[in-house]
């Protein structure tokens, strides 16, 4: 229960699957437990999620000024923090520059 509950929480936080990953085990959540709350998330549904996240970080960094090949290092970067794979971040920069 607690293993389903910290996926969605952190889903609704706009993490990806190593944060909540991370997250289970520093609460000593069971590897199997990790494992079947985390087959839940579809790879669609995470992408979905890293992409509305890329656009909210895209629009700060317009306020700033144009969006640059720097400017795109930094979401990446703040998107590996909050836990999304690096395809999965591509896929979401991707989408948000188009």
């Amino acid at each position: 229960a607690l293993a389903v509950s910290l996926v969605g929480r952190h889903a609704r936080a706009g993490h990806g699957k190593a944060r909540v990953i991370a997250d289970m085990r520093r609460r000593g959540v069971s590897s199997a437990a990790a494992a079947v709350a985390l087959d839940a998330v579809d790879e669609d549904e995470e992408v979905v999620a890293a992409t509305a996240v890329a656009q909210k970080l895209y629009e700060r960094e317009l306020k700033k000024g144009e969006v640059d090949d720097r400017a795109r290092r930094r979401i990446a970067a703040a998107m590996q923090r909050r836990g999304y794979a690096s395809g999965v971040i591509l896929r979401a920069l991707r989408a948000v520059r188009t």
